[in-house]
């Protein structure tokens, strides 16, 4: 099977190494993204207008799961 996302993100060490062996597939173990995105950071108006933000044409999807 093809790869369906360029990079697999995980909030802990811990959540890398669950995610990782309940999905046989991954060739490679999740990044670990520490520590969380400041959402405070994107609460600000966005300017349609800057090029910087015109220029971003990729999507990104997120996915939460608990593991207990």
């Amino acid at each position: 099977m093809e790869a369906q996302a360029d990079i697999i993100l995980a909030n802990s060490k811990f959540s890398a190494r669950v995610t990782k062996a309940n999905f046989a597939s991954l060739r490679e173990m999740p990044k670990v993204l520490y520590p969380g995105i400041n959402i405070a950071a994107y609460e600000l108006p966005t300017d349609r207008t800057d090029p910087d933000i015109l220029q971003v044409s990729s999507y990104v999807s997120l996915s939460f799961v608990l593991y207990y």
